[in-house]
Parts: structure tokens; C-alpha cells; sequence
């Protein structure tokens, strides 16, 4: 019996080591928004009283069923390709987690261009799979930003610009 117990409660200590997955929050519905055409620096979803930015381009955003979600969570949350982080942070994208009483419970912005994050809650990166996020954004048929046409092109720019900062 002792055998048994002992790998359930390491496996049981080690999972609370680690934590859970982001945004280790209860949520029921996640939606993709777009927003900062224009490209400003620090530009966020939310503004200074939490509504959304008036650059967001569809105030509904677009809901995400339970595959995406997944697909999601995995670019979020899986094993990640280590980059350089850049100073800079010019988000097109976020994701907005609601409760089922439509409270907004986590967002998770990101610019592609920048290879940097800014989750809410804060407890999870700095690394993401930004190639996962950019097919996901263009399943939603949302626009990956001002410089990228689409997902390959933008793989093939993601590969280069970590090859030359490497």
C-alpha cells in the first residue's frame, strides 16, 4: 500500500510545485479581439477604466469554440522556443477570458512582431509559440497586423528574426 501512496503524493507535491496551466482561473467563454491599426507603442486591450481600447475592430471580438480554446492554451501554456525579449511592444491581439456571468476574468494581449506578452493574470511566460498563435488568429479570420499577409509568411519571418539574434 505504501508503494502506491508514495508516487501518488510526489506526483500530487510536484503538481503543486509547478502550478497550474494560465490562466488558472474558472472561465467560459474566451474571445479574440484586434486592435492598434495604427500601430502604437504599449497600446493595451483594456483602457484605464477596463473597457476595451477604442481601436478594438469588432467591439465583440470573435468567440472561440473548445478546439481553439485548446489550441490556444497549448501555444500559451506547452513547451515554448526560447527567444530574446525585445524592448518593444506594439500588441495587435488579445484574448479575453469571461466567466459565465460575462466578467472578464484573464487577457492574454500579445504582439507577434515583438515576441512579447503581457498575460492578466501575470503568472505565466515570458515564452509563447507565436507561430501557433498566428494560425489560430488567422482561423478566426482576424488580420495578423499591418506587416504579415499570412501564417507561412509569417513562420518564415519568425524563423529569421530568431536566427539573427541569436
Amino acid at each position: 500500500m505504501t508503494r502506491l501512496i508514495l508516487p501518488l503524493v510526489a506526483a500530487t507535491a510536484a503538481t503543486t510545485l509547478y502550478g497550474a496551466d494560465w490562466p488558472d482561473v474558472k472561465y467560459s467563454e474566451v474571445r479574440a479581439y484586434y486592435y492598434n491599426a495604427t500601430s502604437q507603442h504599449d497600446c493595451r486591450i483594456l483602457d484605464g477604466k477596463g473597457r476595451l481600447d477604442a481601436s478594438v475592430v469588432g467591439k465583440n471580438g470573435v468567440v472561440l469554440n473548445a478546439d481553439q480554446v485548446a489550441r490556444l492554451l497549448a501555444a500559451i501554456n506547452g513547451q515554448q522556443r526560447i527567444h530574446p525579449i525585445t524592448a518593444c511592444y506594439v500588441p495587435h491581439h488579445a484574448f479575453i477570458f469571461y466567466n459565465s456571468w460575462g466578467r472578464r476574468v484573464a487577457v492574454f494581449e500579445f504582439c507577434l512582431e515583438c515576441l512579447k506578452a503581457s498575460p492578466d493574470p501575470n503568472n505565466t511566460g515570458p515564452y509563447y509559440n507565436y507561430p501557433a498563435l498566428a494560425e489560430l488568429i488567422a482561423d478566426l479570420h482576424l488580420p495578423l497586423g499591418p506587416k504579415f499577409k499570412d501564417p507561412a509568411a509569417y513562420k518564415r519571418r519568425y524563423d529569421r528574426m530568431l536566427r539573427t539574434r541569436s
